[in-house]
């Protein structure tokens, strides 16, 4: 076992690194040591300071992953770090595919998103953004880089909005990395997407159109399967599908005719979301509880999976929308038409945002909150008075004949 002191370069470090007895070199005139890993070829940067007369050393980064010119360049704002205290630590990143796999990691265990968001950050990172400047440089990214190896590429393949999505996932990994202080400058902090592509980009037309509404409605309201009553509740209130698949029966408060959906299911930065119930919807709901407990379910949920243990999956409830529409239209189509239904009807734009549960800047929630909840049941009174007036017979009498088994709904 040796320690020997030398004046280190990248050339000096792998040379000795060949000599097995060397198990620690002291940088001369650097407060920096290096200790050799396993395989000889790879070894590990200490920082070492002096405090209070004692001997301090930190792990900061990998050689050669992190160079000699890097480490010396850097060893200024690791002193400081450390003479405030703080752990001081440098990111070995040298090339953008390395901050991608540690943000897809550390996306991959984040609890607070949702599996399908999980999935399209693994998508894109591992069959868009890495392939394409995953072997970049970090220090090399600057807008005609990003043009010339990715956005030009992608654009040529795929919508500009899909294109938009795949570069604000890249803009969020670099801030996040720069806000944890993994980078010392964030080469993407200034560059906008409007800077490559002058165009705005439109929302995607819905299926679904007002003058729709008299032929689905009753398609939605009769359905003859519980799971397929989900599209229905849907419409009712503008929802989403992955929340209104996991509607527990406990977030109704029967006695202040109210749903809360709480923002664990909510969408992004959408807060929680209060839904004021209408008469028919408590009428609606009633009657699908009922329907549930006759047909033997009396668990949590309002659309269980069909092994009746937990909710409806992403899956299922993608292939109930699928059975319902004949692939004619999709999900998000019912918020479209309910959000043009509702204009149509007078309803203010600022309550029908608050309806949907698009997130707001701190001026609007202001002028939401005034009056909201009477204002969002008026809105939705109006618009189940006008489903209502689409068909005869909405939901059929609860009368001794119609409630036997044989006249219930399934639960597939």
């Amino acid at each position: 076992m040796a320690t020997v002191q030398l004046k280190i370069s990248d050339a000096v470090i792998k040379r000795t690194l060949a000599d097995p007895s060397v198990t620690e070199i002291n940088a001369i005139g650097e407060p920096f040591e290096l200790r050799p890993h396993a395989n000889r070829e790879t070894a590990s940067w200490f920082l070492v300071t002096y405090k209070g007369g004692k001997r301090q050393r930190y792990k900061v980064a990998n050689w050669p992953d992190l160079s000699v010119k890097q480490a010396i360049a850097q060893k200024g704002s690791l002193l400081i770090e450390a003479a405030l205290g703080n752990r001081p630590n440098l990111n070995d990143w040298q090339r953008v595919g390395d901050l991608l796999d540690w943000y897809r990691d550390r996306a991959l265990t984040d609890r607070s998103l949702s599996d399908k968001r999980k999935r399209n950050i693994k998508s894109s990172i591992n069959k868009h953004l890495i392939p394409r400047i995953g072997h970049e440089n970090i220090s090399d990214l600057c807008p005609a880089l990003l043009e010339t190896e990715l956005l030009w590429p992608l654009q040529g393949d795929m919508t500009i909005s899909t294109v938009r999505q795949h570069f604000a996932l890249l803009k969020r990994a670099f801030k996040v990395a720069t806000k944890q202080k993994r980078l010392e400058i964030n080469p993407l902090a200034d560059v906008i997407f409007t800077d490559f592509f002058d165009v705005k980009i439109k929302g995607k037309p819905s299926a679904l159109l007002v003058q729709h509404l008299p032929e689905l409605w009753p398609e939605l309201i009769n359905a003859d399967a519980l799971s397929k009553r989900l599209p229905a509740l849907m419409l009712m209130h503008g929802t989403r599908i992955g929340e209104t698949r996991q509607l527990r029966w406990d977030f109704i408060d029967w006695h202040n005719q109210k749903l809360v959906i709480p923002e664990s299911l909510t969408k992004g930065e959408s807060p929680e979301l209060t839904i004021m119930l209408t008469p028919f919807a408590v009428d609606w709901l009633t009657t699908h509880k009922e329907w549930q407990t006759r047909s033997g379910y009396r668990g949590a949920y309002l659309f269980p999976s069909d092994a009746r243990r937990g909710c409806l999956t992403e899956n299922q409830a993608n292939n109930v929308i699928a059975s319902m529409s004949q692939g004619r239209w999709h999900s998000h189509d019912l918020r479209k038409v309910a959000r043009s239904a509702w204009a149509n009807l007078g309803v203010d734009y600022w309550i029908s945002e608050r309806l949907l549960n698009h997130a707001m800047t701190g001026l609007e929630e202001t002028y939401i909150h005034t009056a909201a909840e009477a204002q969002k049941l008026k809105a939705l009174t109006r618009w189940h008075e006008s489903l209502q007036e689409l068909v005869t017979a909405t939901i059929a009498p609860r009368t001794e004949n119609n409630n036997t088994p044989e006249a219930l709904p399934s639960m597939a």
